[in-house]
């Protein structure tokens, strides 16, 4: 697909790897909207100029924000990248210590970041793609998603439900104009 003039929603895309991409896919001429949380990071991609959505995807009131504010635009790829490892290893690496508590709030909050969060916005965002000629979905999922270790098993399974969620949903729209892509980032 060529990146010039294509609008790119791109989440988790202030830090790491996310602002990486956004970095790449700028250079080629394509408008790139992220979504981040961190007010530095966010202003900070806001002084490289991009335009950033500010929202904890976390929770609904997040993806919300998302798509309130992506409606009526044009939108050609949506790259599902957001993710959080360390607090779901932190919330279960406890199973290993009968004597540490389990914080299942943050386990809750990584399983729906990781996994209800990319499912969610696909489902409202869906329209706006197949309007385009060419559109894609891209879902960052990890190699932990086929080969799990056993410091991270919340994160390992969010991330083989996410890979098999982006499997399906290849073969259900393997028709249309949106290709559906995973990337696998290695351990």
């Amino acid at each position: 697909m060529n990146l010039t003039n294509k609008t790119i929603l791109l989440t988790g895309g202030t830090d790491g790897i996310g602002l990486a991409l956004a970095r790449q896919m700028k250079a080629k001429g394509a408008t790139v909207i992220l979504v981040g949380r961190n007010a530095e990071r966010i202003t900070a991609a806001q002084a490289e100029g991009f335009e950033v959505i500010a929202a904890d995807l976390s929770v609904h009131d997040g993806i919300d924000a998302v798509v309130s504010a992506m409606a009526g635009r044009t939108l050609d790829v949506l790259i599902n990248n957001a993710g959080v490892s360390g607090a779901a290893n932190d919330a279960v690496s406890c199973l290993y210590s009968v004597d540490a508590p389990i914080d299942l709030a943050a386990l809750d909050r990584a399983i729906f970041l990781n996994t209800h969060t990319p499912i969610h916005l696909i489902t409202r965002l869906l329209p706006q793609l197949r309007a385009q000629p060419e559109a894609m979905i891209v879902n960052v999922s990890s190699g932990l998603a086929i080969a799990p270790r056993a410091e991270s098993p919340v994160y390992c399974a969010t991330k083989a439900a996410l890979r098999s969620f982006t499997m399906a949903l290849r073969y259900q729209l393997q028709n249309t104009a949106v290709h559906v892509m995973e990337v696998l980032p290695p351990v």
